[in-house]
């Protein structure tokens, strides 16, 4: 299929919103609250859902939360266990993850939907990161994928939710958003980023577990997502079938 700049208009779609809650997550209602009220106002459809990073990193955070708001069982550890599973229980066509960290605000998610029409992914670029930072985590992303964004590894981003039904999530760790970026490049889709306040919290990772970086570039997978029942009952023309770079 020759590649194309158009792309349907969603920004106006239901919306589903993956929080991640490990460790250093603050408190749940904290984070949600602002970004329930925002939707809200925005007069769209929206869930959000609770994706542990460790185990019981969800138990009991939030008793007596809407209807809204729910748990999501996460089967394993890791940051890319809890972005898969995420992806897996959200029923809406756009997906936003966002951090349980406290350390971006709510409001950011309008830029977000202004920009989602002209493209498949919309990422953060973290206004003020030390320079530093900001190399040592583009290193690997554009020596070994060709990705020349300023901020590859930024958490808050949202999706066209059908872009993952060729993009399985290999990666346990946080390599898991530099694999996203890379197999979405792969499969022509546009990535877009828009710079959003930030206020550090937790001292930075160095961004990459070599184990995922070592599977993702030597034997990455293009789906369908294993054991992705929804995507292959709901999607049955996208039966893809995996293939190496």
């Amino acid at each position: 299929m020759p590649f194309t700049w158009d792309r349907e208009p969603i920004r106006d779609a239901a919306l589903s919103v993956v929080v991640t809650v490990g460790p250093k997550a603050t408190a749940v209602p904290e984070v949600v609250e602002p970004l329930r009220e925002l939707l809200s106002r925005r007069g769209r459809p929206f869930e959000v859902l609770l994706c542990p990073v460790s185990a019981g990193a969800c138990d009991e955070v939030w008793p007596g939360a809407p209807a809204s708001v729910r748990a999501v069982a996460v089967p394993g550890e890791g940051y890319g266990a809890a972005l898969q599973a995420g992806i897996l229980a959200a029923q809406y066509p756009l997906l936003l993850t966002f951090p349980g960290t406290g350390e971006y605000p709510a409001d950011a998610v309008g830029q977000f939907l202004e920009r989602i029409d002209l493209c498949d992914v919309v990422l953060g670029c973290r206004r003020g990161r030390p320079w530093l930072a900001r190399l040592r985590h583009r290193i690997v992303p554009y020596l070994l994928f060709g990705l020349t964004l300023r901020d590859p590894t930024c958490p808050l981003r949202l999706y066209r939710r059908e872009i993952f039904q060729r993009i399985p999530i290999q990666s346990r760790s946080a390599f898991a958003e530099v694999e996203i970026l890379a197999k979405a490049t792969f499969l022509e889709k546009i990535l877009d980023e828009v710079e959003v306040a930030w206020t550090p919290k937790h001292a930075e990772g160095d961004g990459a577990n070599w184990g995922d970086v070592w599977r993702v570039f030597n034997a990455p997978r293009f789906g369908p997502v294993h054991a992705e029942r929804e995507w292959a009952s709901a999607t049955p023309a996208a039966q893809g079938t995996e293939r190496s770079a």
